[in-house]
């Protein structure tokens, strides 16, 4: 049995892996799915990276879990590296899913100028400090391998994603010293992550486990039996 910590990515929250934890409970696991600060129904938008971070290690440190498998979806790749850096004698490994890896003393857009694009086609809100993806991209770049109904059905399901912190140079001196095994979970339809974009992550990563899956960004929500078992893949020992 496998302790399996599953953390967000932007616009969403721990509601993300519904059936993804149905399908490793199934098989014997433990599975937790904290949302991060700021993303909770209500919340304040407002929030420091401490706050953002910080719900996953109360967590991990309440229910008293070790050996985890720490596992970061899209933006949530960053979450959990400063979730490693906050608790490494608790994480097995870290398992980092279409995800976005921060350089120490970068903002996520110097590190991935790629990315621009989605921010300036988002809605923004500077009042309130939030983003949220517009449909056209969350259809026909995150959510490419479903329906049209399924993909406005989960859009509707997405919560505005505070946008301060994302913009901000960050420690991580510490995470790259962390001796914790590391795997990457790539999608072949993945157009938010393509593999270009994963490339750079392996630089920043160094060994780790490569495992593919077939399907999009939004793989939990289009085939959660698909993804599902690459997770089990990729935290094995």
């Amino acid at each position: 049995m496998e302790t399996f910590v599953l953390v967000h990515g932007a616009c969403h929250t721990g509601e993300s892996w519904r059936e993804v934890t149905r399908i490793l409970e199934a098989k014997g696991h433990r599975v937790y799915t904290p949302t991060a600060g700021g993303n909770q129904p209500g919340a304040d938008k407002q929030v420091t990276l401490q706050q953002v971070y910080q719900p996953i290690v109360d967590l991990i440190e309440k229910k008293d879990l070790h050996d985890v498998i720490l596992l970061g979806h899209s933006l949530g790749g960053t979450t959990i590296q400063f979730v490693a850096q906050a608790i490494p004698q608790r994480i097995k490994r870290l398992v980092f899913m279409g995800a976005l890896v921060l350089e120490d003393q970068k903002p996520i857009l110097e590190t991935f100028p790629e990315l621009q694009v989605f921010f300036e086609t988002s809605e923004i809100d500077e009042e309130k400090g939030t983003i949220l993806f517009s449909f056209p991209i969350w259809r026909e770049v995150f959510m490419n391998d479903v329906d049209l109904q399924t993909a406005q059905r989960i859009y509707k399901q997405l919560t505005p994603n505070p946008i301060n912190y994302i913009m901000d140079k960050v420690d991580l001196q510490k995470f790259y010293t962390l001796q914790i095994s590391k795997s990457y979970l790539h999608g072949t339809e993945d157009a938010i992550v393509p593999y270009r974009i994963y490339e750079k992550t392996a630089k920043l990563l160094g060994i780790h486990r490569f495992v593919q899956y077939e399907g999009s960004h939004e793989i939990m929500y289009s085939n959660p039996q698909e993804i599902a078992k690459k997770i089990l893949v990729a935290g094995r020992d």
